[in-house]
């Protein structure tokens, strides 16, 4: 699951142990790698969609960490604004 920051130099991806890692790269004049860096530990759900993205700049990223119990049912409630109609 890599990801690019928007301008290229920068990596984002899962490492084998399941820390989020950066590695910043040069593309020219040849492709050249810094030693990555653990940014943080994360426990994402297996899933075809996306986990995690990050920001343009690479400076926040956000992860959907799920949960792996039950979902708490959710009410929708439909033409709101009517029922403040008088009050």
């Amino acid at each position: 699951m890599p990801r690019w920051r928007k301008d290229g130099r920068e990596l984002f991806y899962l490492g084998a142990d399941g820390r989020l890692m950066a590695a910043e790269v040069r593309l020219s004049p040849s492709f050249d790698s810094r030693v990555p860096t653990a940014l943080f530990k994360v426990s994402l759900l297996e899933s075809p969609d996306r986990q995690y993205d990050v920001s343009p700049d690479g400076t926040r990223i956000l992860v959907n960490r799920g949960s792996r119990s039950e979902a708490a049912p959710m009410t929708v409630v439909l033409d709101w604004a009517a029922g403040l109609e008088g009050k």
